[in-house]
């Protein structure tokens, strides 16, 4: 049993009791800290063998960050069509932010890091005019080029990382 919950504090478990625990305020030095009124979310998932095999972390995530949607003008969208532009083939990999570069280059960066406390393996393919690619530590400094294919307008590279890690890249457009 999983408890997902939207970034408060914390759940604890004792024979079959759960406890959530909502809302964690000091009295002192502040007496009116937190006080107000406070929205949660939480929910319990069900599953078979351990977190990091079962599906949860992915399911914690997106409870987490749910999708948002945007209108756009009906013109600029043909109608019956969707896309994706980058896809995180394999597990334990999670695409966790995509960005402008920092520097106003025009680059984009993508980080992502290891879920599952293991080491993990995860071809990243991506559905854009992709020039290079080079890893970035988290101030975006570039580091190694990265070794890409391209295919029939996918772009694909492999992300190899060591438990709970986190690695960066930095993508340059044609």
């Amino acid at each position: 049993m999983a408890v997902l919950n939207n970034s408060k504090y914390g759940w604890s478990g004792h024979d079959s009791t759960l406890t959530l625990t909502l809302l964690k305020s000091a009295k002192a030095p502040d007496a009116e800290a937190d006080m107000g009124d406070h929205s949660f979310a939480y929910a319990v998932m069900p599953h078979q063998g351990s977190v990091q095999y079962s599906g949860v972390i992915q399911r914690a995530y997106e409870f987490n960050n749910p999708l948002r949607l945007e209108m756009l003008p009906s013109t600029s969208v043909p109608s019956g069509t969707s896309m994706s532009w980058a896809r995180v083939v394999g597990d334990g990999i999670v695409l966790h932010t995509i960005k402008p570069a920092e520097d106003a280059s025009g680059a984009v960066v993508l980080r992502l890091y290891e879920s599952r406390g293991t080491r993990s393996s995860a071809d990243i393919e991506l559905t854009l005019p992709v020039a290079s690619i080079v890893e970035c530590d988290g101030l975006e400094t570039p580091g190694n080029a990265v070794t890409f294919s391209s295919d029939g307008g996918v772009v694909t590279f492999t992300v190899k990382a060591s438990p709970f890690s986190i690695r960066a890249f930095r993508l340059a457009f044609q």
